[in-house]
């Protein structure tokens, strides 16, 4: 059995290197709202964000700070979801005097 293990190691190794990026270990709701899409599909299938999580990370801050965002749609569906984060506002990429700061986020769609 130790042969074989040895032999099948590198590879698994590879795989489970490759399978773990945050993505893969971040978890957003599965359930359709409205039979509509999901954020992780919203989020692959939309051309602005193309997949990337950063882009989503920076959709959800926008979500929390409520301001415009290729994802704001399908975000709004999933409220509740995000409501159970609110604590997200000490986080250092909200400005703690107002999340609708103007320097609360610098990138632009």
């Amino acid at each position: 059995m130790a042969a074989i293990i040895a032999q099948v190691q590198p590879s698994a190794d590879e795989m489970f290197k490759a399978g773990s990026t945050i993505g893969a270990y971040i978890i957003f709701p599965s359930y359709q709202v409205d039979r509509k899409v999901t954020i992780n599909a919203a989020r692959g299938m939309n051309t602005k964000i193309a997949d990337r999580f950063d882009l989503t990370l920076e959709c959800i801050r926008r979500h929390y700070a409520t301001e415009k965002s290729p994802l704001a749609v399908v975000l709004e569906r999933y409220n509740d979801y995000f409501k159970l984060f609110v604590n997200l506002r000490v986080c250092r990429f909200l400005p703690a005097a107002s999340p609708r700061a103007a320097d609360a986020g610098k990138l632009s769609f």
